[in-house]
């Protein structure tokens, strides 16, 4: 017991006292004897360049990050149950890894199936997660963004709902009527997106980029009539 309790303020000292459970740690201490035994290399996190304070681990080849900060940052819905939990963001979800710090989520899975934009330095151990945040009117907007030839664009039925417009007709020929105007989208996985480059002209909405940040903000005023 007190070997084990070493090893914890180890691992606590190292900034990853909550990735091991307690089985785990009596297992590791068991198969010892002489031999260090491995757990993973520890992970600096950073979510558009900027630090993140709890650390991620490269477990079995994979590297490893805390989901929630993710979740914060993007708007991206995180569901817990007792196997684990979800991270879902534009319509798709990735399977998380459940240890007693939290829910982790597998970096590349972050890029290949929620299309952020991920590196991993292993010179310094460090994770670069990189994504565009969209505020409309000053509040988060949940859907993310998608380049889609070239083109940063926004899912259509996220930003229609935001600005409680609606989508007259369907998107599935290349274009669609809102507010009695034909609009072109860009059709991605079976979901319309609008170039944020077209949202002013076609929404009448003020659209303010700060590629540094990567924060997108949307202000939509609605017009309406007979007013003074």
């Amino acid at each position: 017991t007190g070997t084990a309790d070493r090893f914890r303020e180890q691992l606590a000292g190292a900034g990853a006292g909550d990735l091991l459970t307690d089985p785990e740690i009596e297992q590791l201490l068991r198969g010892a004897g002489e031999k260090p035994q491995s757990i993973g290399k520890l992970v600096e996190v950073r979510l558009n360049s900027s630090p993140v304070t709890a650390k991620g681990v490269v477990y079995k080849d994979t590297v490893y990050i805390p989901a929630a900060p993710i979740a914060q940052a993007t708007g991206a819905l995180l569901v817990v149950n007792n196997g684990g939990g979800t991270l879902e963001w534009q319509g798709k979800t990735v399977p998380l890894m459940r240890r007693p710090a939290g829910l982790y989520v597998g970096l590349w899975a972050l890029q290949e199936i929620l299309g952020m934009e991920c590196a991993f330095d292993e010179n310094t151990n460090t994770a670069f997660v990189e994504f565009v945040r969209v505020f409309f009117n000053g509040k988060l907007l949940p859907g993310g963004t998608q380049v889609i030839e070239g083109n940063l664009a926004l899912p259509l039925p996220a930003l229609l709902e935001a600005a409680g417009l609606k989508l007259e007709t369907n998107a599935d020929k290349g274009s669609c009527r809102i507010g009695g105007r034909e609009i072109p989208v860009l059709m991605y996985e079976g979901v319309p997106y609008l170039p944020v480059n077209r949202i002013q002209d076609e929404l009448d909405m003020f659209v303010h980029y700060d590629r540094q940040a990567r924060i997108l903000q949307l202000t939509y005023i609605p017009f309406i009539a007979g007013g003074p």
